[in-house]
């Protein structure tokens, strides 16, 4: 397995060009299972570092310190690979757990990637962040889909597209649940 600076930026290229060819060219490189959660780890701190880069150059940004923000997206990363997993077996899906995992590490070090241009155009050009997090959001769903339909061979990304709906809504009742056993409240919500 090969992850030097050349490899991983010739990923970013490629997944970049065509998703779904980035999507092969990331499981081809045979992550050893004992890596993943070493993998999870590694992008989660990588990801609470950048959010405070942003919260650095946003100074009014109230956000969770660090370590959260770690937990939060390792934990986010996992749940969505597991629910990915279990749902696409149940749509007739083919995919392995541990490739769930790696896809969902490739997309978080994607956008890594992304989030450092958005903290280049809040420098630059302010007003212009609100579109490029729009772009982001719809560039990161349709990462996602190529990503899920790569994973579960399923040959249609209106099935993946589905698929990852129904992910998103039964992680969101999931960790409703959770909140409302753990008694956390949700900044916002009405009780």
């Amino acid at each position: 397995m090969d992850l030097s600076l050349n490899t991983l930026s010739a990923l970013l290229r490629l997944t970049f060009q065509d998703a779904r060819e980035g999507a092969h060219a990331v499981l081809s490189l045979g992550v050893p299972r004992s890596a993943l959660f070493l993998m999870v780890a590694t992008v989660a701190v990588l990801s609470a570092l950048m959010a405070g880069i942003f919260q650095l150059l946003v100074p009014q940004t109230v956000g969770p310190p660090p370590g959260v923000v770690a937990i939060t997206i390792g934990g986010v990363i996992l749940g969505t690979a597991i629910g990915l997993h279990y749902a696409g077996r149940a749509f007739g899906g083919t995919g392995e757990l541990s490739d769930a995992i790696v896809l969902m590490v490739w997309l978080q070090v994607v956008l890594l990637l992304i989030q450092a241009m958005q903290n280049i155009v809040l420098l630059v050009a302010p007003g212009a962040v609100g579109i490029v997090f729009l772009l982001a959001f719809g560039y990161t769903l349709w990462l996602m889909i190529n990503f899920i339909d790569v994973l579960h061979n399923f040959k249609s990304r209106a099935r993946a597209a589905v698929l990852l709906l129904l992910t998103l809504v039964g992680l969101s009742v999931g960790l409703g649940m959770i909140f409302s056993i753990l008694g956390i409240s949700v900044p916002g919500a009405t009780t």
